[in-house]
């Protein structure tokens, strides 16, 4: 029988190590059985191989013990720690698992959010700015901070990080779509830094406020998407943000109110649809797509006439974003009524990165038959 040493950190619990596995550095063979001695009482318990892993990945976070090579202090409740964190996320055949618990629980410390939120406003603020910067290096380097974090685990940290943007009115980094299954301490974290970040409110500020010009149409094939796949997932609606912020802001109402901006993806669209008419060989309707904001007024609760290749008419609403396919939008209530009364006929077409490479996708009859609408100011009179 082998002879075994017993290793003792205080008067906290303490692993046993045979003396051949003292030259694996810290490495201990997992054993089906581990033996704990707490306050003089022995007492033996059966721990599953793939927490007990657990529990030395997480010992090997802490300070090492000058004679047992490193071998670290391990407390019970840090024990608890890294399972609930994922810690083990490496474990043969249960990568993928451990990956969502990782991204979509509360199970990432206040240091590693604090460290992901940071760099996110970081690009941000360069992408706004329109500097240069890679995606792939900043994951390298934000993973070399974190303890056992994936690329993957943290790509979904950063839809996260989007979705709690959205909620405070900001735009969001372009590739990371909004995810709103968030932890409560993301978004205090996200609201701690936005409301001392003075560099991304100017950033954005300039962007949503920026006038825009014209974009002739090149391909109109390339011009079309398909409405985002996430709009019909009905995740639970982030619970976040039911109390006023100091970091609230209105910026995607500014941008929405950017008039240069609304119209510059009027003409876009107008110029899309006269494209489309002539390619399904109706020359004579194309001729007659009317940009109706301009000519009649912005009352009739749509922006452009177009038709059909039967020559029946299509109302168009345009909204026009700079940012990304998810932004969220404002409607009136007579665009909002138009779309019900007409919904046969009507369409509101969404204009997306118009200043990169403008995109759109189409939303046919009542704009509440494809999104969830939240009221954001009322008209109030005194009573009488």
């Amino acid at each position: 029988m082998r002879s075994r040493r017993k290793i003792r950190v205080s008067s906290e619990p303490f692993f046993t190590q045979s003396e051949d596995d003292s030259q694996t550095k810290g490495k201990l063979r997992a054993y089906q059985s581990a033996r704990i001695l707490t306050l003089g009482e022995e007492i033996w318990r059966f721990v599953d191989l793939a927490k007990l892993r657990c529990q030395l990945a997480a010992a090997a976070s802490a300070a090492a013990l000058a004679n047992v090579g490193s071998l670290e202090r391990l407390k019970p409740s840090q024990a608890t720690l890294a399972h609930s964190e994922g810690g083990c996320d490496n474990l043969a055949n249960n990568g993928a698992a451990n990956e969502g618990r990782m991204a979509t629980g509360s199970n990432w410390s206040r240091i590693e959010v604090e460290a992901c939120v940071a760099d996110y406003l970081r690009m941000l603020s360069y992408e706004l700015n329109g500097q240069r910067y890679s995606k792939t290096e900043h994951a390298k380097a934000l993973l070399q901070k974190l303890r056992g974090r994936s690329r993957a685990s943290l790509e979904f940290k950063h839809c996260n990080i989007s979705a709690v943007m959205i909620e405070f009115g900001y735009p969001y980094i372009a590739g990371y779509k909004p995810r709103s299954n968030y932890q409560a301490l993301l978004g205090d974290i996200v609201e701690a830094q936005l409301a001392t970040n003075h560099g991304v409110q100017d950033a954005v500020q300039s962007a949503v406020e920026r006038p825009a010009v014209e974009v002739a149409v090149a391909d109109i094939g390339a011009v079309w998407m398909s409405p985002p796949k996430s709009a019909r997932v009905h995740e639970p609606q982030a619970r976040y943000n039911a109390r006023p912020s100091m970091a609230q802001r209105d910026y995607l109402a500014r941008e929405a109110r950017n008039q240069s901006l609304g119209r510059a993806g009027e003409l876009f669209v107008l110029e899309v649809e006269a494209q489309r008419l002539h390619a399904a060989g109706r020359k004579s309707l194309s001729e007659r797509v009317e940009h109706v904001a301009a000519t009649r007024g912005d009352g009739l609760g749509f922006d452009v006439l177009s038709f059909e290749e039967d020559g029946r008419e299509r109302l168009i609403e345009v909204k026009t974003t700079a940012f990304g396919e998810l932004t969220p939008f404002f409607v009136s209530h007579n665009e909002l009524l138009r779309s019900e009364a007409d919904a046969a006929q009507y369409q509101l077409y969404r204009v997306f990165n118009f200043r990169d490479k403008p995109r759109l996708f189409n939303l046919p009859g009542a704009i509440t038959t494809h999104c969830r609408l939240n009221a954001v100011s009322y008209l109030a009179r005194l009573c009488e």
